[in-house]
């Protein structure tokens, strides 16, 4: 799985945050600094996040089968994010047991 796809799925944070921290070298897999946010994670790796408003650390689990991928055809006006105040986002036109879920 990639690095980012498994930070979005726990922890909900943005691709720009995400991507500036490991700019900013505050994001290491087992111990190595991240260059990229495509770097692939197996269960048992240890990702850390030490950023100046919180500190991750966790070990990577095994992919659970409850998991679940939803295909969307965005409409157009819309825009793929959870909060957008200029734009209509793709959370508004989804039923309400999708509202968690985050685009990749």
């Amino acid at each position: 799985m990639r690095l980012l796809t498994y930070i979005q799925t726990r922890h909900q944070i943005s691709r720009r945050n995400f991507v500036a921290w490991i700019n900013q070298g505050y994001v290491s897999v087992n111990e190595k600094k991240v260059d990229s946010y495509t770097q692939e994670v197996q269960a048992g790796d240890i990702v850390t996040i030490l950023s100046p408003k919180f500190t991750i650390k966790e070990t990577v689990q095994a992919d659970e089968k409850s998991s679940k991928l939803i295909l969307l055809n965005k409409p157009k006006g819309y825009v793929a994010s959870k909060s957008d105040p200029h734009n209509k986002t793709i959370y508004t036109i989804l039923p309400a047991e999708f509202k968690n879920y985050y685009y990749i």
